[in-house]
C-alpha cells in the first residue's frame, strides 16, 4: 500500500521495507493505493514524473522507523545476518523502479496529450536503460528527442538532455557491441555530444547573472557532456584530444561547480585512467587516489562510482607489482560490493575473481578455487576485469 504516494508510509517503516524485500526476492511487488491517491498519481506520472521519482528514491532502511527499539534491533539483526542493509535498499529500490517503469509505460500507452507524452518518454527511457532494456531505451530516447525537437526546439534544455542521454547510451553500446555497429554508433554519439555541449554552453551564457540554480544545472550538464566527449575520444585512440577535453572539464568544474562537486571527482577519475593509458602510471595512481578520496566525501564509500575507482586503483597497483596494497583494496572492494550490491551481483563476482587471483598467487590454491567456482557460476564465460571507462550521466531515480 503506497499512501500517500508522495511520501508512502510503507517506505518509512523498517518492517515494511523488510517485507518489500522478501516480496521482491520471492514473489512479485504489487502496489495498491486508495482511489483518490491513485487518481492523483496517474495525473502526476504524466506531468510531474520527477516528483514521483524523487519521492520513491528516498527509501532507506537505515532511516526507517520501527515500533520500538527492540523491533528495530531485531529487523536490523536479521538483515545484517543475511543480505545486508545496503543490498536490501538496492533490491527494494530496483523493484520500485520496475513498478514505476511499468506504471509509466501504461500511462504512455493510454495517451494523455503530446506535451506530457514527450516528457514522460524521456524519463522512461532512462529507467528502461537502467533496467538493462537497452534497445527499448534507445527507441524511447529517439521518440522523445524527435518530439522535443519538433515542439520545444533543438536548443531547449530538455531536448539537449535527451540528446546527451542518447549519446551516452550509444557510447556504451559501441563499447560492448560488435565491430560492425561500433563505428556508426560512435559517430552518432559524438555528433550528439558536441551538439549537447554547444547547446549547454549557450544556455550557460544566457543564464549568467540570472537564477543561480539554472546556471549550475546547465554547467553540470555541460561538464557531463564534455567528459563524455573526452571518454569517446579516449575509446577511439584520440588521446591528446581526450586529454584536452578532460583538462577543460576539470577547470570548468572547479570554477563553476566548486571544489567538492561530484562532477569534479568523477572527471578526475577519468583523467587518471587516461594518464594510465598514456603510460604515466605513477601520476595516474596519485590522481586516482585523489578522485577516490573526493568521491568518498561527496558520494560515499559505497557509491558505485567510488567502488569503480577503488577497483581500478587495485588493478593499477597489481600491475605495478605493489601486491600487498592491491590485495587489501580488493578485499575491501569485495566486502563493500557484497554489502551494497549483494553477493551475486556481476560487479561483486568480478571482484571475487580478483581476490581469488591473489590467493592463488600466494599459494592458497584451495581457497582460490572455491572463489573461482563461486564467481564463475554467476558470470558469463568471458570476463572483462578492466573497463575502458565509466559512464557519466544523469538519472531521475
Amino acid at each position: 500500500m503506497f499512501a500517500p504516494w508522495s511520501d508512502p508510509i510503507s517506505l518509512t517503516r523498517a518492517w515494511c521495507l523488510y517485507e518489500l524485500f522478501i516480496a521482491s526476492v520471492e514473489g512479485e511487488l504489487v502496489v495498491a493505493m486508495p482511489a483518490r491517491e491513485e487518481a492523483d498519481f496517474v495525473s502526476t506520472i504524466r506531468f510531474r514524473f520527477d516528483e514521483i521519482a524523487r519521492s520513491l528514491s528516498r527509501l532507506s532502511l537505515a532511516r526507517a522507523q520501527a515500533f520500538s527499539a527492540a523491533d528495530r534491533a531485531a529487523i536490523f539483526g536479521a538483515v545484517e545476518q543475511t543480505v545486508g542493509v545496503h543490498a536490501l535498499d538496492a533490491t527494494v529500490l530496483a523493484a520500485v523502479r520496475a513498478w514505476l517503469l511499468d506504471a509509466g509505460l501504461r500511462a504512455l500507452a493510454a495517451g494523455g496529450g503530446e506535451a506530457s507524452d514527450v516528457m514522460l518518454s524521456s524519463r522512461l527511457a532512462v529507467l528502461l536503460e537502467g533496467a538493462g532494456r537497452r534497445d527499448e531505451a534507445e527507441g524511447m530516447y529517439r521518440r522523445a528527442l524527435s518530439a522535443q525537437e519538433a515542439h520545444e526546439g533543438a536548443a531547449h534544455a530538455e531536448t539537449l538532455s535527451t540528446a546527451l542521454n542518447l549519446a551516452v547510451l550509444l557510447l556504451a553500446a559501441a563499447d560492448s557491441g560488435g565491430a560492425d555497429a561500433r563505428a556508426p554508433r560512435l559517430a552518432e554519439a559524438e555528433a550528439l555530444l558536441r551538439r549537447a555541449l554547444a547547446g549547454f554552453d549557450e544556455l550557460c551564457g544566457a543564464a549568467e547573472g540570472g537564477d543561480d540554480d539554472g546556471v549550475s544545472k546547465h554547467e553540470k550538464d555541460a561538464v557531463i557532456a564534455l567528459s563524455n566527449v573526452g571518454r569517446l575520444c579516449a575509446s577511439t585512440g584520440r588521446l591528446d584530444e581526450a586529454n584536452e577535453c578532460y583538462t577543460r572539464g576539470l577547470e570548468r568544474a572547479r570554477a563553476k561547480l566548486g571544489a567538492e562537486s561530484a562532477e569534479l571527482y568523477l572527471l578526475m577519475g577519468q583523467c587518471a585512467l587516461l594518464r594510465y593509458d598514456r603510460g604515466d602510471v605513477d601520476g595516474a595512481i596519485v590522481q586516482l587516489r585523489d578522485a577516490i578520496a573526493g568521491r568518498t566525501r561527496v558520494l560515499g564509500e559505497s557509491h558505485v562510482s567510488t567502488l569503480f575507482a577503488l577497483g581500478r586503483l587495485a588493478q593499477m597497483l597489481r600491475a605495478k607489482g605493489e601486491l600487498a596494497e592491491a590485495e587489501a583494496l580488493t578485499v575491501t572492494l569485495v566486502e563493500r560490493r557484497e554489502r551494497t550490491l549483494g553477493v551475486d551481483h556481476a560487479d561483486t563476482l568480478e571482484s571475487v575473481v580478483a581476490r581469488a587471483w591473489f590467493l592463488e598467487a600466494r599459494g592458497d590454491a584451495e581457497r582460490a578455487q572455491r572463489l573461482y567456482e563461486h564467481a564463475l557460476r554467476g558470470l558469463a564465460p568471458e570476463l572483462s576485469l578492466i573497463h575502458i571507462s565509466e559512464p557519466t550521466r544523469r538519472t531521475p531515480i
